[in-house]
């Protein structure tokens, strides 16, 4: 299992035309347990994305620190982008294939393709897969390389309810099959209370973490009802986050 500590003293982007550069991020510290699902919540353009491509080591122009204690000397980290990020001259399965590692076993990636739908889908290029097929290729796709780390950057934004819906139900029981450690964004909070063990709340300017509060509402327990009942609850006890809710 993995454990990540995360410590950004600060963080900046260079605009053309400023002297100065922009700060994005200070002092955001943030912990996550082994095995743990946690969601990022904020507005956009807060810094979330930025905040995920530091930890994935997409993004080394920072001030501070990622440690990421996992069973292997390499961390795994698996990365669903919010666009699926497909190669079109490349079939579905072959897109999978580039990311595997060596080892990988073949019945876990045909397992993982038909938990999500896509079983006669491997062999067609991206261009024929539908949006939401598109985003389940790139969960087959995260999970078939066995992640110490999952990231994922609000994957299922701009699909219809039903979809979004079905795809959080899917990467959800993908995710308890071979639990991993996930850090998950997201503007939407009721997603993320039917998704995550722990809410981390992301604002300002600079943006810093504002709240970090776990979610004790059962995960069997979570109807719209419970979940609209949980999000009043957070608005009353946290005024430093209401805004954000």
């Amino acid at each position: 299992m993995t454990e990540v500590r995360i410590e950004i003293a600060s963080k900046h982007y260079r605009i053309e035309g400023r002297l100065d550069p922009v700060p994005i991020l200070r002092d955001v510290r943030l912990t996550l347990a082994s095995g743990e699902f946690a969601c990022l919540v904020g507005p956009s353009g807060c810094g979330k994305t930025t905040l995920l491509n530091i930890v994935a080591g997409l993004d080394r122009d920072y001030r501070g620190s990622v440690e990421i204690a996992a069973r292997r000397t390499q961390p795994r980290i698996g990365y669903v982008f919010q666009n699926p990020r497909l190669l079109p001259w490349r079939t579905v399965r072959e897109n999978i294939a580039l990311a595997l590692p060596e080892a990988t076993d073949p019945a876990y990636v045909d397992h993982l393709f038909e938990v999500v739908g896509l079983k006669d889908t491997g062999d067609i290029y991206p261009e024929r897969l539908s949006v939401g097929m598109s985003r389940r290729a790139a969960l087959v796709r995260a999970f078939a390389i066995n992640p110490d780390l999952l990231l994922m950057d609000e994957p299922f934004v701009s699909l219809d309810p039903p979809t979004a819906r079905r795809i959080r139900e899917l990467a959800t029981r993908l995710w308890r099959e071979r639990p991993h450690t996930v850090l998950f964004v997201t503007h939407d909070l009721h997603e993320a209370i039917e998704l995550a063990d722990r809410l981390v709340f992301l604002a300002g300017s600079p943006a810093s973490v504002m709240g970090d509060i776990p979610i004790k509402l059962p995960r069997r327990e979570r109807s719209n009802e419970a979940i609209e009942s949980f999000r009043r609850e957070l608005r009353a006890e946290y005024p430093l986050i209401r805004s954000l809710l």
